[in-house]
C-alpha cells in the first residue's frame, strides 16, 4: 500500500510540475488574423456574395474578383480555426490589430492575403514587421501578395514577377508541410497553364516545393517558434488543387 501511495505522489508531482512548465510557456492562441485587400466588395463587410460562373475554355485561370476571400473564409470554417479580418482598403494597418490589451499576441499567425499594389489605403508595413519579428506572431503569406519590400523581408525572398507556365509544382525533400504529398502537389492536367509567381529564395531560406525553376512554398525561421512562410501559385485558383489547401491547413496551424 505504502508503494501505491508513493507512486501515486510521485505522478501527482510529474503531472504538476508538467502543467507548470506549460503554463509558464507563452503560446500564442490558436486564431488567424486574415489580411485583406480590396477583395471584399461589401463596404459593409457583411456579405460574401461572389458570382461563380465557369471558367471559360480559353483561359482556365479566369475567376470573379473576389473569390479568393470566398475560398479563404470558408476553408478556415469548415476546418475549425477562430479568425478575424483586417481590410485594407478600409483600415491602416495598427499594431493594435495584433494584440491583446495587454500588448500580448492576439493570434498565432497572420494570413497575408493583401496585394500591396491594388487599391488600399496609405498603410506602415513597418507594422507587420513588428508583429512578426517584435511581437512573435508568424505569418503565412500567399501567392503574389507580396510584393513589397517588407514582406520580402520578412519571406527572405525576392519578387521577380507574375507569369503563366505549364510547370508542374513538385516537392523538395521532406518537410512537415508537404509530408505525404509528393510528388506532384500542382497538377495541371486538365488545366495546361497557371500563372506562377517567380521569387528568388534568399539566405536561410527553406524551399519546400518548387515550380519548374521556381520556389513554389518556401519557409524562413524569424526564431524557434515564429516562421515566416509563403505559398506561391496562381492567386486565383491555387487552392482549387486539394494538396495546396492541405499545405495551407498546415502552415497557418503550425505556430
Amino acid at each position: 500500500m505504502q508503494t501505491f501511495q508513493k507512486i501515486f505522489v510521485l505522478i501527482t508531482l510529474l503531472l504538476l510540475s508538467a502543467g507548470m512548465a506549460l503554463a509558464g510557456d507563452n503560446f500564442n492562441p490558436h486564431r488567424v488574423l486574415l489580411v485583406l485587400g480590396d477583395q471584399w466588395e461589401d463596404e459593409s463587410s457583411f456579405l460574401i456574395d461572389i458570382n461563380i460562373s465557369e471558367a471559360p475554355e480559353y483561359d482556365h485561370t479566369v475567376r470573379p474578383h473576389g473569390v479568393d476571400l470566398m475560398q479563404l473564409a470558408v476553408m478556415l470554417k469548415s476546418w475549425g480555426i477562430p479568425f478575424d479580418i483586417v481590410r485594407l482598403d478600409q483600415e491602416s494597418l495598427d499594431i493594435n490589430q495584433f494584440l491583446t490589451p495587454d500588448n500580448k499576441p492576439d493570434y498565432g499567425c497572420i494570413l497575408w492575403a493583401a496585394d500591396p499594389e491594388a487599391e488600399l489605403m496609405r498603410q506602415d508595413y513597418s507594422v507587420l514587421k513588428d508583429a512578426v519579428e517584435k511581437y512573435g506572431i508568424s505569418l503565412v503569406a500567399l501567392s503574389n501578395r507580396i510584393r513589397h519590400p517588407v514582406l520580402e523581408g520578412l519571406l527572405g525572398l525576392r519578387y521577380k514577377g507574375y507569369y503563366m507556365s505549364s510547370d508542374e509544382g513538385t516537392t523538395n525533400g521532406d518537410h512537415y508541410l508537404t509530408r505525404d504529398l509528393a510528388p506532384v502537389i500542382v497538377d495541371l492536367k486538365g488545366i495546361g497553364y497557371v500563372h506562377r509567381v517567380q521569387v528568388e529564395a534568399g539566405e536561410g531560406v527553406r524551399v519546400m516545393a518548387s515550380q519548374g525553376e521556381y520556389p513554389l512554398v518556401t519557409e524562413r525561421r524569424i526564431s524557434e517558434r515564429v516562421r515566416a512562410m509563403w505559398i506561391g501559385g496562381d492567386a486565383l485558383i491555387m487552392f482549387d488543387q486539394p494538396k495546396m489547401r492541405t499545405i495551407l491547413r498546415r502552415a497557418i496551424t503550425a505556430w
